[in-house]
């Protein structure tokens, strides 16, 4: 369960945080490769985000985030 979006912009670049459990409560990242999109992680996040802050994000394009006309091509 996805509680808060926020994003990131650095230069012509955003990408797009996912975050929840207790604000107080020790943080935990998850990363994952390209090109998957964030939601890979929702089974996961469901059995964390009850002790831990949970954070992820989308890599460049695939869901949220941006990509500039510059991003090298895979």
């Amino acid at each position: 369960m996805i509680r808060d979006t926020l994003s990131v912009e650095a230069g012509d670049v955003r990408l797009a945080l996912y975050v929840s459990g207790p604000r107080d409560a020790a943080p935990i990242v998850l990363v994952r490769g390209y090109p998957a999109a964030a939601i890979v992680w929702e089974p996961v996040r469901a059995h964390l985000d009850a002790r831990y802050r949970v954070i992820n994000y989308d890599v460049r394009d695939p869901d949220a985030s941006t990509v500039n006309a510059r991003a090298a091509s895979v």
